[in-house]
């Protein structure tokens, strides 16, 4: 049975965000001016990516607990935590864009043996598989869970936990082929296609959904069947003119929480463009498809509008909120300024949201940290312009999850995880054909008899060899024994039988041609056995 949907979506866990950590975020959000780079969009390099991920992978390391793993933060349980900065590490170790000293390495292998441990392997559904099953948001951090660990598959118990975790998330699936969704109903899409917090709950959203697809593609890729069902629910999800579920739609392509039409930050906003973009990616929606058009052009309004504001404190996830019919898309502008349509969001995300949408991006368009209109570009000035002096970046709370969540969402959009472009699939692997062997000689014989023979003969011998060819050798053996070495092409060679046994003999000639060719052939005679002299009878006594 179903439970009802938390006015809280998206939530690590499902609590309140204390005072005291907002306060926490705005302290650390004013570090940034103070620490961040004088370069601008374009100007920043590839090595200025490496430093800025190096120092985020040490900062990591510098939160890890003594226990052996990331412990739970704001709204981000132990599991999600050690998920999320496996991840990021991981992916920085896979780009050559950071390294580990002895001591690091060995609380990484620590931590992913702490991870790996989180898993039920009950074999009991629905929670065999499921990372920290027990939790409202084991989806979250099963997802996580196969991201960090597609990153180290030959680790000890690595590619069974992906195999389960992979059984068990595509099973939750709210899908047709497990018979376990809300099938559309008029206006109502219902939830086919979605992932939800937990077995039990809540019906299906669009960030536990892409955390759910986000799992299967880093793990191994979305199953056919499970790519058919996403894509419906994505569309659903979609704000276009054209989308006949929910009510008051936009006609801007950005996404949405759920089919419903929900208003506020829960429509055409951030995160949730970023996960239908990446969904249509990972589905295997071509970049022509009019839906991924009109995403992409809500993504480059959204990451125009975060280039534009981004001297404000503290950076939010952002929605669009289109004033006047038929609610087009507004380009980029100035979060506060007069006439912008783009407004500050409450529930957080800045740093998912960069991800979301790299990975959607990335799966379309090639990056490029040179180009001021490519996204990579934008995001990496975006990311690089915000990092903390101590490697870290502020979270914007809640969807962020935490500081290790939001460190890790940038390191992950800055290493270009996710994005097929970038990392495409390792192509099939080909068996090349065996090579042809070249032709070898061809040896002729003429003149062994197959009747006994009880005097000497002749044989004639004939090789021939492709015409750019020469003999090299040809060797005669009369019974195992060598008879006759040559390098011509045809010879004669004389049997002498007498000094043969009776019965038969085998002659064995191998001919080898300037390229190695051999061709070997036996021929076999028999000798007669020899006849006793008649007895001349004595001439009768006639006397």
């Amino acid at each position: 049975m179903e439970c009802t949907r938390r006015s809280s979506r998206r939530t690590w866990r499902p609590t309140l965000l204390p005072v005291a950590v907002i306060a926490i975020a705005l302290t650390l959000a004013g570090l940034t001016a103070a620490t961040a780079s004088a370069k601008t969009l374009g100007q920043w390099t590839d090595a200025d990516v490496g430093v800025g991920v190096q120092n985020g992978v040490n900062y990591l390391f510098t939160q890890l607990d003594a226990s052996g793993h990331w412990v739970a933060a704001d709204d981000s349980p132990d599991v999600a935590q050690t998920g999320f900065a496996i991840a990021a590490i991981g992916s920085a170790l896979s780009q050559g864009q950071a390294t580990l000293n002895p001591t690091q390495q060995a609380q990484l292998d620590a931590a992913i043996q702490y991870l790996i441990a989180q898993q039920d392997t009950s074999g009991t559904p629905p929670n065999d598989g499921l990372f920290d099953p027990t939790s409202f948001t084991t989806n979250y951090e099963t997802s996580l869970a196969l991201v960090a660990l597609s990153f180290f598959p030959s680790a000890p118990g690595s590619s069974a936990a992906i195999a389960r975790a992979r059984t068990r998330q595509i099973a939750l699936q709210n899908a047709s082929f497990n018979s376990n969704c809300n099938a559309p109903s008029g206006t109502d899409y219902g939830n086919c296609g979605s992932w939800q917090y937990e077995p039990s709950c809540c019906g299906g959203d669009a960030s536990n959904t892409g955390f759910g697809i986000t799992g299967l593609d880093f793990s191994g890729g979305v199953p056919a069947p499970t790519a058919a069902e996403n894509v419906n629910w994505a569309t659903a999800t979609q704000e276009l003119a054209s989308n006949p579920y929910g009510s008051g739609r936009y006609n801007d392509g950005c996404g949405s929480y759920q089919p419903d039409g929900s208003g506020g930050d829960f429509k055409a906003n951030a995160n949730d463009t970023g996960t239908i973009l990446f969904s249509f990616a990972y589905d295997g929606v071509a970049i022509g498809d009019p839906r991924v058009v009109a995403a992409m052009g809500c993504g480059n309004a959204i990451l125009d509008t975060y280039e534009m504001s981004q001297s404000q404190t503290p950076r939010t996830m952002i929605y669009h909120v289109p004033t006047a019919p038929p609610f087009n898309l507004d380009a980029g502008c100035v979060i506060g300024s007069l006439n912008c349509n783009w407004q500050d969001g409450g529930d957080g995300g800045y740093h998912y949201s960069l991800f979301a949408l790299s990975k959607g991006f990335g799966s379309y368009v090639t990056a490029n940290i040179a180009d001021t209109s490519n996204f990579y570009a934008k995001v990496v000035d975006l990311l690089l312009s915000e990092q903390v002096g101590d490697g870290s970046w502020p979270a914007d709370l809640r969807d962020d999850g935490s500081t290790i969540g939001a460190t890790s969402f940038a390191i992950l959009a800055l290493t270009k995880a996710g994005q097929t472009q970038a990392h495409p699939p390792a192509p099939p692997v080909v068996t090349p054909p065996a090579p042809k062997k070249p032709p070898t000689p061809k040896v002729g014989v003429a003149g062994v008899r197959r009747a006994c023979v009880s005097k000497a003969f002749s044989i004639r011998l004939n090789v021939a060899t492709s015409s750019s060819l020469a003999v090299r050798r040809v060797t005669v053996k009369l019974d195992g024994k060598k008879v006759r070495t040559t390098t011509k092409s045809t010879f004669r060679l004389k049997v002498n039988t007498k000094r043969l046994k009776a019965g038969r003999h085998r002659l064995t000639i191998t001919a080898v041609d300037a390229a190695g060719g051999v061709t070997t052939i036996r021929r076999t005679f028999s000798v007669c056995k020899a006849v006793a002299p008649k007895r001349r009878a004595a001439p009768r006594f006639t006397g």
